[in-house]
């Protein structure tokens, strides 16, 4: 369709259950590079793993909800954050029962205080170690 969305703000795909990456893809690429939120939660066929090159930036996200993305992957969660670290300033990882401890390290990449609220809320791997070694990295309490 070449449908172009360059002065998009806000994209809300929440509880599509049969998005897959490819059209997670699609509409990402749509999106211009002004997007500040970003809602993907409730989308259990996403995993994020073919995002990489790619080339997509979203230099203005300030919100990141992937909460109960239940197969959202280590390589998924490192996409999604170096397309969109740069403001970061919430994000959600609740009940993303699929990410390891490496993955959840990975969070590391964003700037001491730059997160305002990162929650963790049954996020199986998120040990209270890690816990309070991201607390201190990022300079922000971990709801869980």
């Amino acid at each position: 369709l070449g449908l172009q969305f360059p002065h998009l703000e806000i994209l809300d795909i929440s509880r599509f259950r049969k998005l897959t990456n490819t059209g997670l893809v699609n509409l990402l690429q749509m999106s211009g590079d002004k997007l500040k939120h970003l809602k993907l939660f409730y989308n259990g066929q996403v995993t994020g793993d073919n995002l990489c090159g790619l080339g997509l930036q979203f230099p203005h996200l300030e919100i990141l909800d992937i909460s109960h993305c239940s197969n959202l992957t280590y390589t998924g969660l490192v996409n999604l954050l170096q397309m969109s670290w740069g403001k970061l300033a919430h994000l959600d990882l609740s009940y993303c029962t699929q990410l390891s401890a490496e993955g959840l390290k990975e969070i590391k990449m964003i700037p001491k205080g730059q997160l305002k609220t990162l929650d963790c809320s049954s996020t199986p791997a998120l040990s209270s170690f890690l816990k309070e070694e991201l607390e201190e990295h990022l300079g922000v309490f971990i709801r869980e």
